[in-house]
């Protein structure tokens, strides 16, 4: 339980980091954002209602999940119908650039954290996470 009001805490964090304020844009055409630096790199998921393409390598697609299993950059990008984006990279250092993504998740988390070293969120775009409100018990920690 105390998990569970962790990761809304997290994920309530992440929307309202998301909503504050913009950077003035740069007229230095030389100028490179740490995330499009980040992203040249990154795999890309690409999130197509309930199917989702992957260029890279370091995620398993398995129906309604989608798994992050090596440390690395991410960079996903569509609309999610009902699923999950997880991490499950133990020990590994991971990166999600999110670019205008709509998940949404009846009965769990549509962004789940299960084990990494280090995971950052970065936010491009308008980004929305969505749960149905009830949560299935999917492991040890819900």
């Amino acid at each position: 339980m105390k998990f569970r009001i962790f990761l809304l805490s997290l994920l309530a964090a992440c929307l309202l980091l998301a909503a504050c304020g913009t950077a003035a844009p740069s007229t230095d055409a030389s100028d490179t954002s740490a995330t499009e630096a980040a992203a040249d790199g990154a795999t890309s998921i690409r999130l197509l209602g309930e199917d989702a393409t992957v260029t890279g390598s370091g995620v398993t697609v398995d129906g309604g999940a989608v798994t992050i299993t090596a440390g690395g950059t991410y960079r996903v990008t569509g609309e999610w119908t009902n699923g999950q984006l997880c991490v499950n990279a133990p020990d590994e250092d991971v990166t999600l650039l999110l670019a205008g993504v709509q998940i949404t998740s009846v009965d769990s988390a549509p962004l789940y954290v299960k084990k990494a070293a280090s995971a950052t969120v970065s936010l491009e775009d308008e980004n929305t996470l969505e749960n149905g409100g009830t949560y299935a018990d999917i492991d040890d920690n819900n």
